[in-house]
């Protein structure tokens, strides 16, 4: 690529669809002879574990998470520390905030709702369900069969590995 781009080779702009298909790279796996936050000795019993997220090494007790880590292309749940589980774990989108007045029900099956659901954010929302478009149906169809050939893929080489 960096010959390419001396050379004055001019790539494509990468679009905002293509964003899913590149992830960062995987940190590389620190070899450590202790547990990066418990410091107890690695030994026969007490085994070396390589977080995904950060690539610490720790031990078993101080690293029994279980999570996807898309960011760097682990769709899957994978092994990672206490402190990357933490983070990873944290919601990426904030709460809405409430409205200032609730709506006043419009139908006798409205008021007859639980008084918890007519002030939850749920009873603000349009319940009719949108209708897609004939494009937007062809485009997620192909877009499900092209995730799902990826991932026969992926498998395939995996086996063969």
């Amino acid at each position: 690529i960096t010959q390419m781009k001396s050379e004055r080779f001019v790539f494509p702009d990468v679009k905002e669809s293509d964003a899913m298909f590149s992830a960062e790279t995987a940190p590389s796996w620190a070899d450590a002879e202790e547990c990066s936050h418990c410091r107890n000795s690695f030994t026969f019993f007490r085994r070396r574990h390589h977080c995904r997220a950060c690539g610490g090494s720790f031990c078993h007790e101080c690293s029994p998470f279980m999570i996807p880590v898309p960011k760097i292309g682990f769709e899957r749940e994978v092994r990672v520390c206490r402190v990357c589980y933490v983070e990873l774990s944290k919601p990426t989108t904030e709460p809405k905030p409430k409205l200032k007045s609730k709506p006043k029900p419009t139908t006798k099956e409205e008021s007859d709702l639980p008084k918890e659901y007519l002030e939850s954010s749920l009873a603000q929302q349009s319940q009719v369900p949108l209708k897609k478009s004939e494009d937007e149906i062809r485009e997620e169809e192909e877009f499900q069969l092209a995730m799902a050939l990826s991932k026969s893929e992926a498998e395939l080489k995996e086996q063969q590995s």
